[in-house]
């Protein structure tokens, strides 16, 4: 899974790019994964979870 941001100033970005599409296109690690969560959706569970423990210890 490519993180856009930091290929901004990297010379291989086109590269990096298609083979996370060739990638996405034969299914392949964690594009063929039906259970997979992207870091940025998981992270923001885990704050929700932890902020609804952290006001019900109130």
């Amino acid at each position: 899974m490519v993180y856009r941001q930091y290929l901004k100033n990297c010379a291989s970005a086109s590269i990096v790019e298609q083979a996370e599409a060739e990638a996405k296109q034969q299914r392949l690690n964690i594009w063929g994964d039906s259970q997979f969560t992207a870091p940025w959706d998981w992270r923001s569970t885990k704050r929700s979870q932890s902020q609804k423990k952290s006001s019900n210890q109130i």
